[in-house]
């Protein structure tokens, strides 16, 4: 082997392992509990998502959901708000919670 061919498949496995890492971190940042995390916060008397502010001053907070991807997305409302949310109901397709035992991500 030359060593051009060897330059050449250094710089390939080189490129290979870069677009892991991006897709990998494009898949942890598009994963619904770290996109509700990110944009969900919440101080004494409101909840924040993104930029704009709702006041929960006197209020009482609920969680409805509903989805394919909302196990993870109500999980992580639960974490940020579990001190004022009073009930929530979620609602997933039929077998996805068996799914997600089955595959060791309950």
């Amino acid at each position: 082997m030359s060593a051009g061919s060897v330059l050449k498949r250094m710089v390939c496995i080189g490129v290979a392992s870069d677009a892991v890492k991006i897709f990998n971190a494009a898949v942890s940042a598009a994963l619904p509990n770290v996109m509700v995390k990110s944009v969900l916060r919440r101080d004494s008397d409101a909840i924040w998502v993104s930029d704009k502010r709702y006041s929960i001053e006197g209020k009482r907070v609920y969680l409805v959901a509903f989805g394919k991807a909302v196990i993870g997305m109500a999980r992580a409302v639960q974490d940020a708000l579990k001190d004022v949310l009073v009930e929530g109901v979620v609602s997933v397709p039929h077998g996805t919670v068996q799914s997600l035992v089955t595959s060791g991500k309950s």
